[in-house]
């Protein structure tokens, strides 16, 4: 929606290294993170790449333009008296999932949408075939992320999902379960800044 509305009415062919430029301080204006400029400029670049592929245009700005990489490093610990009161405002089943998390390093998408065929408890890890960094990765687990692992699994096991959904066919929807349960545990508990892995 971003580049529609601000190129829309552009012919992609007249789009050159200038006129990203051009997009690049129009998000540093409207207070983007690097990180979040990145993104934008990667999907324009995976669009342009696919109309090229579609020979919709004949070339791309890209081609000449080299997306450096940002690497953010964001450091947020979480007190015990933090811990504390997160667990006291979520449910059990919940309060065990931060905990794995925090346990694992999970991100929602991979501790979410875990299968029994991901997890093996007697060898003691987690096989994750997608991951943000864009290739598959193991976790290890130790015995207390063992132990919260076998209970969520007796908890549902009539299905193959670690966290399904109330029909146990697919797993639960993460945006879902942060604005029904994380947010508002957030916010009872006073805890800013939160994220889940």
């Amino acid at each position: 929606r971003w580049w529609s509305a601000l190129y829309g009415e552009h012919d992609a062919r007249a789009l050159t290294t200038a006129t990203l430029d051009e997009a690049k301080q129009r998000l540093r204006e409207e207070k983007k993170t690097p990180q979040t400029i990145h993104h934008y400029m990667k999907f324009l670049r995976h669009r342009l790449n696919l109309a090229l592929r579609d020979e919709q245009i004949d070339r791309t700005p890209f081609a000449k333009l080299r997306l450096p990489s940002v690497r953010n490093m964001r450091r947020r610990y979480y007190s015990p008296a933090e811990r504390q009161a997160l667990y006291r405002h979520l449910e059990p089943e919940w309060r065990e999932a931060a905990e794995l998390a925090g346990q694992t390093g999970l991100r929602w998408a991979e501790q979410f949408t875990l299968t029994r065929a991901q997890i093996h408890l007697d060898e003691g890890f987690l096989e994750l075939p997608t991951t943000k960094a864009g290739r598959p990765q193991i976790r290890l687990l130790n015995s207390r992320a063992q132990q919260l692992v076998k209970r969520q699994l007796a908890r549902h096991h009539d299905t193959d999902y670690l966290y399904p959904s109330a029909t146990g066919l697919h797993p639960i929807d993460h945006s879902n379960f942060y604005k029904q349960h994380w947010q508002p545990a957030c916010r009872a508990a006073g805890v800013t800044n939160a994220r889940w892995n």
